[in-house]
């Protein structure tokens, strides 16, 4: 598993894409990181439920059933899922 640390934007410049970008760059860098560490998936613990709803809107992560330091449920996204959207978006890319 790798964790993803919990990402944040100055709130004078949300709303610019920031978040999309941080969130995207780490799971991109997951995906290298599993090739040599034979991570099967990715978790993160979303400060409030606004995190969480955007994790879960924005990137597919799932509810683990398990409740995080944060008191919001712990989130999982599989390397499987991260590879084929990260195959998707290079082939909208190049398109």
């Amino acid at each position: 598993m790798i964790l993803l640390a919990q990402l944040g934007v100055r709130s004078d410049l949300a709303g610019k894409g920031l978040g999309k970008t941080l969130v995207r760059n780490a799971l991109e860098l997951s995906l290298l990181l599993a090739q040599s560490a034979a991570s099967v998936a990715m978790i993160t613990d979303p400060i409030d439920e606004n995190a969480m709803r955007y994790y879960v809107e924005k990137f597919g992560f799932s509810d683990i059933g398990i409740i995080s330091v944060t008191g919001q449920p712990r989130l999982f996204l599989t390397m499987k899922t991260i590879a084929s959207a990260y195959s998707a978006s290079q082939r909208a890319d190049a398109s």
